[in-house]
């Protein structure tokens, strides 16, 4: 148990330290005129998240821990149905978002305005925007493994459920601190929810689906956004209006 206490705590102090570093190393990069600077950062990320649940899956496989522990069985009976529900009404209010978004100047200067502090994260070019998908299916498994998964089966060894989830869900929002305490709060909603959506299914398996899906549709609003007028590297202040609604279905997208 002591490699567990370690690498719990290591997760809690580390990974918020370790987070707030590489946003940093962007933001140099990103002051520098490097090209794409977001690529490297979006490549180490990815790297990480997989080497910390390489280790977890190692330690659970040499312990032989049942995996049920890290919420990797089936999930509750009956819940399969209305988590595909919730799949589809989840991505249904997207669209509607995206188009809302993408016609509305209105919606879309308030949309920029709550990426601003995080605008250097954001894709702007192509491959940027194919590497972004790539961390939001990491960050899909592999966040909520260490932290729905790991971490709860860890803090559930001294606390009841409720409680146990409640400091994930904190210990997932301070892990972006680097976004303000703004986004403090909104990833820890974030987590709670998530949360939540484990305890009534019992598994992990809805909640890696929703946070994908979340992370890959914020990632991809960004940069429909960002790069809408073919400039990758422009601030927010520099981006041109989107189309009209009519330009907007004229161009096939309505």
């Amino acid at each position: 148990m002591l490699f567990d206490h370690i690498f719990a705590v290591l997760l809690l102090a580390g990974l918020p330290l370790y987070a707030q570093a590489l946003f940093h190393w962007l933001e140099r990069r990103a002051g520098r005129g490097h090209p794409e600077p977001r690529l490297g950062v979006y490549r180490i990320g990815i790297v990480v998240q997989w080497l910390l649940v390489t280790v977890v899956a190692a330690r659970w496989w040499g312990e032989a821990r049942p995996w049920t522990d890290l919420g990797l069985g089936r999930p509750a009976p009956g819940s399969t149905p209305w988590s595909l529900g919730a799949l589809f009404a989840v991505a249904a209010v997207a669209v509607r978002i995206w188009n809302h978004v993408l016609t509305d100047p209105a919606a879309r200067a308030q949309v920029l305005g709550q990426f601003a502090a995080i605008e250097d994260l954001l894709p702007r070019t192509r491959r940027e925007r194919d590497h972004a998908a790539l961390v939001a299916l990491t960050a899909g498994f592999c966040e909520e493994l260490l932290f729905r998964g790991f971490l709860f089966w860890w803090l559930r060894l001294w606390l009841p459920e409720l409680p146990a989830m409640g400091l994930v869900a904190l210990a997932f929002g301070l892990c972006h601190l680097y976004q303000g305490w703004t986004g403090v709060l909104k990833t820890a909603g974030v987590g709670a929810a998530l949360g939540a959506v484990v305890l009534l299914t019992d598994a992990l398996w809805l909640a890696i689906a929703l946070h994908a899906f979340l992370d890959w549709n914020s990632l991809g609003l960004a940069h429909a956004l960002l790069a809408g007028d073919g400039r990758d590297e422009g601030g927010f202040a520099d981006q041109a209006p989107l189309p009209t609604e009519g330009e907007f279905e004229d161009e096939g997208w309505g």
